[in-house]
């Protein structure tokens, strides 16, 4: 990534950009109901554990990396959000109460999270400084032990800045058309699920210089700026599910960790279960796909994967992991020097073992219906709007709460707008930013430039939609909203252009003002 790195996130060319939830470890289980609470001294005891956590493991878990030196933002219930650990809080925070944490006021202020869904975990840049923010979804909490472990994956993030200098020359997308690509990221994940259930260390070699010998092939066609560009989302992604991984490890032979702070957490199980989780999640490696496989949706236990093999082979591997560009993947490759004659048996046998072909025939299937899917959004009829985002700026961050991204193949005929790039297939949406306010039950297209989504249904004299202003001059609208009974937009000012067949809203920026950047 360069400059600000955001997560979960998406490189387009040199701009970094947000996106939804594609949930590390400790994120994909929801707890059980709760009653709404606010903030209290609950969530600072659970900051003070977090700290715990990376004083008791130190460099064992990572070289350097102290929780207590990275602000930590925890949105509750989009209604109020805490701050702590930042050095010169934004002045939106007051003083939460009379908490402290090592020394410093707990901070707090009121309103919805800017940063994503609720349930989800970034780094973001919050008042200048690298931030661990942690969204808790109303009505649902996690379970203490996987709340402190995304926590302790989204300090990482903002960790990972100043620890090496991020590639150059990475840009564009990655396949996710191809069953070729998808079938042999399927058959990197059952090598590397092996590779960690196997305890002799002559076989553990042999399988990771088959994993050496199947990337090789998968990359063989492979462009440099995208190889660039998954090596960066696997050292970004796979370096922070590393550090949970790890933590279960060395959690597990000390048989947990006790509760340290005087304030009692009826839902902190004290990490006892980590080695049954370290099993599942090396178990989870290698699981029945419900999509094609994709390097985005598998970077994070691949990447994880090859840290925890690093362990074993190669122990000193985070040292070299400084150099410029460096990830997981090309310290492995300095572990192994193969030849063509090599890699040809090594990827034969890895065929042979894991059911290539088996892997292969589902991936054909699974790009196929979802083929089938884009055309079917693409081609669906109704009334089409589309929100152009990118007009916002670089402050402008939009985050859906639920559905997989996936690009548009550049193969369908149907696509007929040269700048289109991704396809949500269902979703929840909303955000506010400066002046502008959106929500949307069902947001099932993102593109280069705007969001589109389609009313199936539009009545013929434009009934279905509400248009009210504060002033209207020619096309700009001022204090516009709009409403219907699948959306609602306001917008201090915009330019619509629209038609029967398509609704097109331009935010502007203030009368006068200067117009937003807009990315690269």
């Amino acid at each position: 990534m360069t400059g600000k790195q955001t997560h979960h996130r998406w490189l387009w060319g040199p701009l970094v950009v947000a996106l939804t939830s594609c949930a590390p470890i400790s994120q994909l289980e929801v707890g059980p109901e709760t009653a709404e609470r606010p903030l209290g001294a609950i969530d600072v005891a659970r900051i003070r554990q977090l700290h715990h956590i990376t004083d008791e493991l130190g460099d064992d878990l990572w070289p350097g990396f102290d929780t207590r030196t990275i602000p930590v933002a925890i949105n509750n219930q989009d209604r109020e959000e805490m701050l702590v650990g930042h050095p010169d809080p934004p002045p939106e925070y007051r003083p939460f109460a009379d908490f402290e944490l090592n020394g410093q006021p707990v901070m707090i202020r009121e309103g919805v999270t800017r940063y994503g869904p609720p349930g989800g975990g970034w780094a973001i840049d919050l008042g200048g400084e690298e931030t661990a923010y942690v969204g808790i979804p109303e009505g649902h909490e996690l379970p203490t032990d996987e709340y402190l472990s995304l926590l302790l994956h989204e300090c990482f993030h903002c960790y990972q800045q100043d620890y090496r200098e991020s590639a150059e020359g990475l840009h564009g997308e990655l396949p996710i058309d191809d069953a070729v690509y998808s079938a042999l990221i399927e058959l990197e994940n059952r090598i590397l699920k092996a590779a960690l259930e196997e305890s002799a260390a002559e076989q553990l070699r042999n399988l990771a210089a088959m994993f050496v010998a199947v990337r090789h092939e998968r990359r063989k066609d492979l462009p440099e700026h995208l190889i660039l560009l998954e090596g960066e989302q696997e050292y970004a992604e796979g370096t922070a599910t590393y550090i949970q991984m790890r933590m279960y490890q060395l959690l597990a032979v000390r048989g947990g960790l006790p509760w340290v702070s005087e304030v009692e957490d009826p839902r902190y199980g004290g990490f006892a279960d980590v080695g049954e989780r370290y099993r599942a999640e090396v178990a989870g490696l290698a699981r029945p796909a419900h999509r094609p496989t994709t390097f985005f949706f598998a970077m994070y236990k691949l990447g994880m994967a090859q840290g925890l093999i690093l362990d074993r082979l190669r122990p000193a591997w985070k040292e070299e992991m400084r150099e410029k560009g460096i990830n997981q993947f090309a310290v492995l490759e300095r572990e192994f020097s193969l030849d063509q004659e090599e890699e040809s048996h090594l990827l034969a046998a890895a065929r042979e073992r894991f059911a290539y072909d088996d892997l292969l025939s589902e991936q054909e299937k699974l790009v196929a219906e979802y083929l089938d899917t884009v055309r079917s959004y693409i081609d669906a009829p109704g009334r089409r709007y589309r929100l152009y985002y990118r007009e916002l700026g670089r402050r402008f961050q939009w985050k859906p709460r639920v559905g997989p991204l996936f690009k548009v193949p550049e193969s369908l005929e149907k696509v007929d707008h040269p700048r289109q790039r991704t396809v949500w297939v269902a979703g929840f949406a909303r955000f506010e930013m400066e002046g502008l306010r959106f929500e949307s039950g069902e947001v099932p297209m993102i593109f280069g430039d705007y969001i589109e989504w389609i009313d199936p249904d539009p009545a013929p004299d434009r009934s279905d939609l509400t248009i009210e202003a504060q002033r209207q001059e020619e096309d700009v609208y001022e204090g516009l909203k709009l409403r219907s009974d699948d959306f609602s937009l306001e917008a201090a000012r915009a330019r619509l252009e629209w038609s029967e067949e398509l609704v097109e809203i331009h935010p502007l920026p203030p009368e006068g003002s200067e117009p937003a950047e807009s990315p690269e």
